[in-house]
């Protein structure tokens, strides 16, 4: 019954400062549009690292004509770290005809070269357990890549530097940029809801009077407004899923069209529905804190009304 009474009170408010609230709810859209959209190229981000470290694989290079024994027991030595899924053995005939294979299309007089020589050396290629491809644990790959260099009958290490170090280091900014800027926005939010409840509630000056002079209770006089404000925000993030999701859906169509050849959108993903309602009740809660600092100073509604602080 108290809440069908809060929903009372807000259509009033709709009615009576249609314009104001129109305005607060399409600034929130906008501003929760903002932070999911954060949200999610931060985890599309994460997807796109985890998905390609998949491919991430540490190169052991062998020297000529490293003794079969001492190969078979580096091979077992790797195969036995718990870092570590597996360990193939890539010869130098099999290095140079996975060569052929990759540059037929660039090269293909390569096929019919006799003279092609095999200058690549034997390896061990290293593949590494899914908990070790993330961009938390590029300090592993380099951990692993710095022991293998010292072994004997390693003669170079790779595992990709570059791309690997440079990509983590690159998600990583990008997610503290989008934190901040996160921050920011839900800050504005939190004061923006207060602000228009606090526009609120200088209009019902009176009205507030009325209810405390019949004996109308703190809490009473304050649940409304509170209720507005987490379903004001409740509201504007629901308008901001819609409009990601437009976003997402129109990005991934022209993805599949310009960039098809680099598969990156079958690599994209919008929120998941868990991630959806989680989005939704935390900016509802967000909503109901911004109401309730304006309203948690208000003792009694002859206070409220006067705008006495306690």
């Amino acid at each position: 019954m108290a809440f069908n009474d809060d929903l009372k009170v807000i259509a009033r408010s709709w009615r009576q400062h249609f314009g104001m609230q129109f305005a607060t709810l399409t600034v929130l859209t906008a501003t929760f549009a903002t932070v999911g959209f954060m949200i999610c190229l931060s985890l599309n981000f994460q997807r796109v690292l985890t998905v390609w470290g998949e491919q991430v694989q540490v190169s052991a290079y062998l020297e000529d004509g490293l003794d079969p024994i001492a190969l078979q027991n580096l091979k077992t030595k790797l195969e036995e770290r718990s870092d570590v899924a597996k360990v193939q053995y890539i010869s130098k005939e099999k290095a140079a005809e996975l060569f052929r294979d990759q540059m037929a299309s660039y090269a293909p007089d390569l096929l019919s070269d006799s003279e092609f020589a095999t200058p690549f050396p034997a390896s061990l290629q290293v593949h590494l357990r899914d908990s070790q491809k993330t961009d938390g644990h590029v300090a592993e790959l380099e951990a692993l890549a710095t022991e293998l260099s010292a072994t004997a009958g390693v003669e170079d290490v790779s595992y990709g530097q570059s791309w690997v170090r440079n990509y983590a280091s690159f998600v990583g900014v990008i997610e503290a940029i989008g934190g901040l800027i996160g921050l920011i926005l839900v800050l504005g939010s939190v004061f923006i809801v207060a602000n228009s409840i606090r526009t609120l509630i200088s209009g019902r000056r009176d009205e507030i009077e009325i209810f405390e002079l019949i004996g109308a209770t703190s809490s009473h006089i304050r649940r409304p407004y509170i209720v507005e404000g987490a379903m004001l925000c409740f509201a504007a993030a629901l308008g901001a899923v819609a409009v990601n999701a437009a976003l997402y859906s129109w990005q991934l169509d022209v993805m599949k069209k310009s960039l098809a050849f680099a598969r990156m959108a079958q690599e994209l993903s919008f929120l998941s529905i868990p991630q959806v309602f989680a989005f939704l009740a935390a900016s509802a809660i967000l909503g109901g804190f911004g109401a309730w600092l304006t309203v948690r100073s208000l003792n009694t509604g002859w206070a409220a009304a006067h705008g006495v602080r306690s």
